[in-house]
């Protein structure tokens, strides 16, 4: 009787991973975008290492990565709106100013930025390095199915080491080409689902366009009050605007328009009136941004492309028996050897393909 190998788990394995991993995706990205702001989900996907490889026949760029430089810009952006903050020359201050508050009011604005400003840095940093190490681990979980599916379908061997210290392999040539063929229609059937995913719903829909600064990182998503209903928003964006309100906070909003008659933790109750109509008319383009984005980036993006891969991507109940023969020339021994290599030690290079998890590092 022929000797065979069967690749059932292996490609089952990679269908629950894509699975896994896209979920997380979707998840990891709907939360940062609808709990903080657009323009953080923004600076995260800008530039990312680990997001090209090759998957089944072709390269591209297949998953999301890691993103490289992103706590360096949260940063310095933090550093120069908390200058800015200390030298009354953020937006929001000098529109205050414009409405002669006495010394203590503008201390006490001072005061009141400061600390939601460092409170917003920790939340913010702790919420992307969260992000950042589930899909590291997820994206790592992944590839390790994708490297052994590439090699047996497009190399058409298969192998181990004959020892636990290596050296030594068993070099296995794939003899049945039916079903070899079989398995490799499967496998690019199932990993095109994937590509479609990544390609048509997330890395393409995050181009870095916001505009407003540190201001509107940091601050905007504290500054979803029921007030924002008031506005008008050119579009039709009130599902979306209810959603961001639901989801996101006031506390800066409230915090701002205090009323303290002795106008020392808060405001003058006149002056709190004339600022809020001044604070409204500045946050709208920050709400305006988001609102009009949310919708095709997350809920008819990541959101809606999550369900139709699941739909579409199915585990397989039939197995995948491949007959196999040994090869012991020294081409198959050495093509065998150098891909265990690889997967036990990973490849020092900027492609997602094997990869240790240390080697998936933050830049």
């Amino acid at each position: 009787m022929a000797k065979k190998l069967n690749y059932k788990n292996i490609l089952n394995s990679f269908v629950d991973r894509t699975k896994s991993y896209s979920l997380d995706v979707k998840n990891r990205l709907s939360t940062l975008t609808l709990n903080y702001n657009m323009g953080i989900t923004e600076e995260f996907m800008d530039n990312r290492n680990f997001k090209v490889g090759t998957i089944g026949p072709s390269s591209g760029e297949y998953l999301v990565g890691v993103p490289n430089g992103v706590f360096e810009k949260i940063v310095n952006y933090y550093n120069t709106l908390r200058s800015a903050i200390t030298g009354e020359t953020t937006t929001i201050q000098k529109k205050f100013n414009t409405l002669n508050p006495v010394i203590s009011e503008r201390n006490y604005i001072k005061k009141v930025l400061l600390n939601h400003l460092e409170n917003q840095f920790t939340d913010i940093t702790n919420e992307v390095n969260m992000t950042i190490n589930s899909l590291r681990e997820q994206q790592n979980s992944l590839t390790k199915t994708i490297d052994i599916l590439n090699f047996v379908t497009t190399v058409r061997h298969d192998g181990q080491f004959i020892n636990r210290s290596g050296g030594r392999v068993a070099a296995l040539i794939l003899t049945a080409a039916t079903e070899v063929t079989n398995l490799t229609t499967n496998y690019n059937a199932s990993n095109t689902y994937l590509k479609n995913y990544i390609n048509g719903y997330v890395t393409s829909n995050f181009s870095l366009n916001y505009s407003y600064g540190a201001e509107y990182l940091f601050f905007t998503n504290l500054i979803y009050t029921k007030d924002l209903r008031t506005l008008s928003f050119s579009g039709n964006f009130h599902t979306e605007l209810n959603e961001l309100i639901d989801r996101r906070k006031d506390i800066l909003y409230v915090d701002l328009l205090k009323v303290d008659n002795n106008k020392i933790n808060g405001l003058d109750k006149t002056l709190s009136v004339q600022f809020k109509t001044v604070l409204l008319d500045l946050v709208k383009s920050w709400v305006r941004y988001d609102i009009s984005l949310i919708n095709d980036r997350i809920f008819s993006g990541v959101e809606e492309g999550y369900k139709i891969l699941e739909t579409d991507i199915k585990n397989y109940s039939p197995n995948f028996n491949v007959g196999y023969s040994y090869n012991t020339g020294t081409t198959a021994q050495n093509l065998v050897r150098n891909y265990l290599v690889d997967r036990n030690r990973g490849v020092n290079d900027n492609k997602f393909n094997y990869k240790l998890i240390t080697q998936l590092y933050v830049g």
